[in-house]
């Protein structure tokens, strides 16, 4: 009779041996891989958060084509965000920077195609070496620090808009500064030219597709295209 060697990691189950751990790999750092799997697990379905009231002006049934809509009609020439307060003018670029945001993995807008993807973060650098905003702030910085200006300027409290254009979100020690930056905001010619597209793709596509929150773009024949390839 044959013999066959049964392997040490099988053993356990061919004999009375106990199964042997694989070397290096002990409960805790299972138990701890477990864990990190799971974590990604969750980032991959978790659907976006969905963005602050006052950027979809209260329109949450599709809050991605709400946000683009409006910011669409800030940065359009002659607009009433640029060619408002500086209080508009932080809220116009609070709505830019999360559309921005939304291009990142997880995001409404992470499948755009890298053309628009590429001409929307244009126009997010642009605004933010007009405004101050530093470039490593992150969008959710940039936001937070856009609306606690805005709601301070709209409370006339000098102190609270000081403090909110400050790093991490704003660059140190600009001149002029940011306020006055936000006072004369300058022309968004990049914002003018990514949004309208943006908005007319989101218009098409749909509805099904903008209540998940996500949406895949190409370039077609007429232009910038939806198209709904399942979510991953």
């Amino acid at each position: 009779m044959i013999r066959t060697a049964v392997p040490p990691a099988f053993s356990g189950l061919a004999g009375s041996h106990r199964p042997t751990r694989p070397a290096g790999i002990g409960r805790r750092s299972a138990v701890a891989l477990l864990l990190a799997l799971g974590a990604c697990a969750e980032l991959r379905t978790r659907p976006p958060a969905p963005p602050p009231g006052e950027l979809t002006g209260g329109d949450f049934s599709s809050p991605l084509l709400a946000v683009a809509r409006r910011a669409l009609a800030d940065f359009a020439p002659g607009g009433g965000g640029l060619a408002g307060p500086p209080e508009a003018v932080a809220l116009a670029a609070a709505r830019l920077e999360w559309l921005g945001g939304e291009t990142r993995p997880g995001g409404g807008l992470a499948r755009l195609d890298e053309g628009f993807r590429f001409a929307l973060a244009a126009a997010v650098e642009e605004q933010r070496a007009a405004l101050g905003l530093a470039p490593e702030a992150t969008p959710e910085q940039a936001i937070a620090a856009l609306l606690a200006a805005r709601h301070a300027l709209a409370r006339g409290e000098r102190a609270a808009v000081e403090a909110a254009l400050a790093p991490p979100a704003f660059r140190p020690g600009l001149r002029p500064g940011p306020l006055a930056r936000l006072a004369e905001p300058g022309p968004r010619p990049n914002a003018q030219l990514v949004l309208p597209g943006l908005v007319a793709a989101l218009e098409r596509a749909p509805a099904a597709r903008l209540e998940e929150g996500g949406v895949g773009f190409g370039v077609g024949e007429g232009g910038l295209q939806p198209f709904t390839a399942p979510r991953r």
